[in-house]
């Protein structure tokens, strides 16, 4: 039930407030994982009313910009926080049966060139099929844009390591169908949090690649020479091809305008430094629209102060461990150059809280998840 409705809060005709249903139904129908949970990282639970209740303050005296209308972070963290704390394997099984399903949606919206089949989502556009460019052929899936479903498929491949041990074909089938929405989706930051993410994943695990131990360094260097040899003699093929689909055509870095809307944020914290923006969320100007940072780290200080934000930071640092820092790399780095966690309550959010309480659920193959 809780994987179905965390999904179907990710579909933008579906209310926010689904969240609030989700943590209700944790707190009475498994108060005991929440509870388990909660003793196992009660300096955590600690920190993080202290922030809480510095939002709370922040939001009642220092308020700056409430342009938007949304919940404010003293309500929304404690939502993702307790949602994580009751999450079950099944949750993210269900999850990922479901966002398969999004994937396939998405293939219908490529086939028919359009970016969307939701009516309420206006700014879909329709798909030139004939354009080269990956970047300018994204399709939404069932969320509100291409970086919402992007993220929710990078989410879905590291929870693919973590449900799957072996090379079954379940595991093999949902790699094949994630990694295809991944192509789909085209969030160039999330193809490369996730390339790093699966090369590091394999190193530190090397037991989890598909070959006997005893073959496997052998294997490792023929696919290396394999891969070299091809790079070598198809270099400017493959090297060009790849740079052009990354720069959209330019030819070199191309960052999306986030020089200027980072440049802009600064400002901001620069002028705000102490409280920001009264631990509301921060929108600045653009041609689009207002619009969020883009950089994760940037919009928790701008929107709670440089002593809020940097303890929150500190705080949920804290907790990454040897056995979680593989699955929480790869959020760390999607939310350099984009919103990916620190939203409040979003299943980003409550996956990356996952990891960091519930570190058991990396190594151990149980149904409840919680600490022992």
């Amino acid at each position: 039930m809780i994987g179905l409705l965390i999904f179907l809060a990710t579909i933008p005709i579906f209310p926010h407030i689904i969240y609030v249903v989700v943590a209700i139904l944790a707190l009475f129908f498994r108060h005991k994982e929440v509870g388990q949970t909660l003793s196992a990282n009660k300096g955590f639970v600690i920190g993080m009313l202290l922030f809480v209740v510095g939002c709370l303050i922040n939001f009642l005296l220092h308020s700056v910009d409430q342009s938007i209308v949304e919940v404010p972070y003293f309500v929304a963290i404690p939502l993702s926080v307790i949602i994580a704390f009751a999450m079950r394997k099944r949750d993210l099984r269900i999850f990922l049966y479901l966002l398969c399903f999004e994937v396939g949606v998405g293939l219908y919206e490529l086939m028919n060139g359009v970016q969307t089949i939701l009516p309420n989502v206006t700014h879909g556009d329709e798909i030139n099929l004939d354009e080269d460019l990956l970047y300018y052929r994204t399709v939404f899936g069932l969320s509100v844009g291409s970086n919402s479903f992007a993220i929710k498929l990078l989410v879905g491949l590291i929870c693919v390591d973590l449900l799957y041990k072996d090379w079954g074909y379940k595991y093999i089938l949902l790699k094949i169908v994630l990694i295809a929405g991944l192509v789909m989706s085209f969030n160039r930051t999330v193809i490369i949090a996730y390339c790093i993410y699966q090369v590091v994943y394999f190193c530190v695990n090397p037991e989890r690649l598909p070959f006997h131990r005893k073959y496997r360094p052998y294997l490792l260097l023929a696919i290396a020479a394999i891969l070299i040899g091809i790079g070598i003699r198809y270099r400017g093929v493959i090297y060009d091809s790849i740079v052009n689909q990354f720069t959209r055509g330019y030819g070199e870095l191309d960052l999306s305008s986030r020089p200027l809307i980072w440049s802009q944020f600064i400002t901001f914290i620069d002028q705000h430094l102490l409280f920001g923006n009264g631990s509301y969320r921060l929108l600045v100007p653009y041609y689009s629209g207002p619009i969020h940072a883009h950089n994760s780290f940037l919009q928790l200080i701008a929107n709670n102060g440089i002593l809020l934000g940097g303890f929150f930071i500190i705080l949920t640092f804290s907790k990454i461990n040897k056995l979680n820092w593989v699955y929480v790399l790869p959020l760390l780095i999607y939310s350099c150059t984009q919103y990916g966690i620190f939203w409040g309550t979003s299943f980003s959010d409550i996956v990356f809280f996952m990891f960091l309480c519930k570190p058991l659920l990396c190594v151990k193959d149980e149904e409840v998840v919680g600490a022992r």
